[in-house]
């Protein structure tokens, strides 16, 4: 006896108000279900799905295959390609990589590449929810100004290239930070030749900690300098 239930249209809204459009198939043959969705989604909120996750609202194309509807067993594993969409505060004008998604955290699969105007992420590790967060990140960083207001440096612009890695408690992480650059302004200095590390406890929150910086051949305040 076949135990798949095939969709071959999936078409409305769920979880409230995303708006899907694709098709699936579910697997009863085992122990726990096993279930495929290809669709694309518009307005999708993971803490509609996962309660206590990340409110976000997400649009674009998924492949998803997932495990078990009992909500402590689920893991899903997620193909996306996601454009102009917000997570947990943070827009995002594209989003393409793996990740999976259990009851209790994400691992974002390497390379999962997010884009911002000009600039573009490469990152991967593990959020847990509610404990700890382990995420290593590459950045282009090609416009700076983006980053106005946004970042523990207030007025940065310029370009660089940084890695970054952020641990500790997921709602309020540590930064560990390199950066380079050929051209950056930052408090009214300007460098073409500038390194900088930082570890930055809490950085979200009290931005207390260690930067060190160097720069080469640039100016201060309209000032030449040399070191």
């Amino acid at each position: 006896m076949d135990k798949h239930l095939y969709l071959d249209s999936i078409y409305g809204t769920i979880l409230d108000k995303c708006a899907i459009d694709g098709k699936g198939e579910i697997d009863f043959s085992g122990e726990t279900e096993k279930y495929e969705l290809r669709a694309a989604l518009t307005g999708f909120n993971l803490n509609g799905l996962i309660k206590n996750s990340f409110e976000s609202e997400l649009n674009g194309d998924i492949y998803m295959r997932g495990n078990s509807f009992r909500t402590k067993q689920m893991v899903l594993e997620v193909d996306a390609a996601f454009y102009e969409s917000i997570f947990h505060d943070y827009h995002l004008h594209s989003a393409i990589g793996s990740m999976q998604i259990t009851t209790d955290s994400i691992v974002f699969y390497d390379p999962f590449i997010i884009e911002y105007f000009e600039n573009m992420f490469s990152f991967h590790g593990k959020i847990e929810y509610k404990d700890k967060i382990n995420i290593e990140i590459a950045a282009q960083l090609n416009n700076l100004e983006r980053y106005q207001g946004k970042l523990f440096i207030d007025k940065p612009a310029g370009r660089g290239y940084a890695e970054a890695k952020l641990s500790g408690k997921t709602s309020e992480p540590d930064l560990d930070f390199h950066f380079e650059s050929d051209s950056v302004w930052i408090y009214g200095l300007f460098s073409n030749n500038f390194t900088a590390e930082a570890d930055i406890d809490k950085f979200l929150t009290r931005k207390l900690g260690l930067v060190t910086i160097n720069m080469l051949n640039g100016s201060a305040w309209d000032i030449p300098v040399d070191s």
